[in-house]
């Protein structure tokens, strides 16, 4: 393994970014020497998906779609070149999956799916040619996966569940193919876990909570036939989790609160394994957070207090590695947030709405710097409603809150439950209004 890939592998992000763009500028500069050798213009394509790799884990979503889109353009003009190529092919969908990515992550779902749809159509007739090579197969199943994820998150969890279940049929074909294969195995609950996602956005709670809970019953089989291995933990990690918002969104708090115990206690496992990885670090902030939301619901405060203290000194720890990373930083607004909300309920007021002020003012400086993110436009939007609602600078919220609400109405943007809030919030902007 290449240094700077051992930088990204250990989330040495910044190391790896610089180490990336360097032997990009070498290879550009070869690759214009010698526009004809094939090999250079590979490597140019293969640093710039590294190179966007690394700004998406970063939270630079902009800067990751004008990577991948710089590897596109090679990569097309290579298959251009030589259209029987099946590898320029495969290169041209990777191209665009990443593209779908970055727009996902970016919430522009209507551009992410025509990415999603342009790399499946490229899958798909790679897959017509051979039907029995295993990876252009799963290829495929990957392709089809991405594609129910914009779907879904598009509102259409009909067409969503059709992709997913497109891809569960040649994963189940390919493990039958190979049944012993570990590998098949994680893919098949991987995709459970997608049809599961769209069933409950069906409301199927029932069928969805099979569905995780095969997938977790999979994890499981994996971990104690080989309980070392740290990918399958964290994969049972996973599947409690999913299992968990499951029946907290049912109503079962007790069950829900005994599957997030489960998977905070893979969590802390892993992370313990390894301190130095931000990844797991990560996995632990989240499960500190989920068994913080269960403690809430089942009235035990004190104990949610100093679980959303454990999520917020891991998040504090995560930026001081890396300040630039802007998913770490919104991540820990909404950890202020949450701990904001439990001393709230806790009558501690005064000390909630500083969380709550902390918060908004991380969510302030990144929308600087991307003004047109939509998520943080209602994480925004969400603080600030909490903020008037006790009084605190009220004027000025409230009308930042209709002004927001207007904005995100004209992109339709807005939740069911937003579209409610805006006439209680000109009502008391009206209230507070000098006339």
């Amino acid at each position: 393994m290449k240094k700077r890939d051992v930088h990204a592998a250990q989330g040495s992000l910044g190391e790896a970014l610089d180490a990336y763009r360097s032997a990009l500028a070498t290879a550009d500069r070869l690759r214009q020497a010698d526009p004809r050798n094939m090999a250079w213009q590979h490597a140019v394509a293969g640093l710039s998906i590294k190179i966007g790799n690394v700004l998406a884990a970063r939270g630079d979503r902009p800067g990751a779609l004008a990577a991948y889109a710089d590897a596109l353009a090679v990569a097309d003009s290579l298959a251009r070149s030589d259209p029987g190529n099946k590898r320029w092919q495969g290169v041209v969908a990777t191209c665009h999956e990443k593209i779908g990515n970055a727009r996902f992550a970016m919430n522009n779902m209507a551009e992410a799916l025509i990415s999603y749809r342009t790399a499946l159509g490229i899958r798909q007739d790679l897959a017509r040619s051979a039907q029995a090579d295993i990876e252009t197969q799963r290829d495929l199943a990957g392709a089809l996966t991405k594609a129910g994820d914009a779907l879904l998150a598009s509102g259409d969890p009909a067409a969503a569940l059709a992709s997913y279940n497109d891809a569960f049929a040649i994963t189940n074909r390919l493990l039958q193919y190979d049944p012993d294969s570990t590998a098949r195995l994680r893919d098949l609950a991987a995709v459970l876990e997608k049809i599961g996602a769209a069933q409950a956005a069906q409301g199927d709670g029932i069928a969805a909570l099979k569905a995780y809970r095969d997938a977790l019953a999979i994890a499981d089989h994996l971990v104690k036939g080989e309980p070392s291995n740290e990918t399958w933990r964290h994969d049972l990690f996973v599947a409690y989790e999913t299992v968990g918002d499951v029946l907290s969104a049912q109503g079962d708090s007790g069950a829900a609160a005994s599957a997030y115990r489960a998977g905070l206690s893979n969590a802390d496992a892993l992370a313990s394994l390894d301190p130095a990885n931000a990844d797991r670090q990560v996995d632990l902030r989240d499960a500190y957070q989920r068994a913080a939301g269960s403690l809430v619901a089942q009235g035990d405060l004190t104990a949610a207090q100093d679980f959303c203290n454990e999520a917020r000194t891991i998040a504090e720890r995560l930026i001081q590695v890396d300040p630039d990373d802007r998913t770490w930083q919104r991540d820990l607004a909404v950890i202020l947030n949450e701990t904001g909300d439990v001393l709230v309920t806790r009558g501690k007021i005064p000390e909630g709405l500083q969380f709550y002020r902390d918060g908004l003012a991380i969510i302030e400086r990144l929308l600087q710097a991307e003004p047109d993110n939509v998520q943080w436009r209602q994480d925004a939007l969400w603080s600030n409603w909490r903020l008037a609602t006790y009084d605190d600078d009220a004027l000025r919220r409230w009308q930042f809150i209709v002004t927001a609400l207007h904005m995100l109405a004209l992109r339709n943007a807005l939740t069911d439950e937003q579209t409610k809030w805006l006439p209680t919030a000109e009502q008391q902007l009206k209230k507070l209004t000098p006339r």
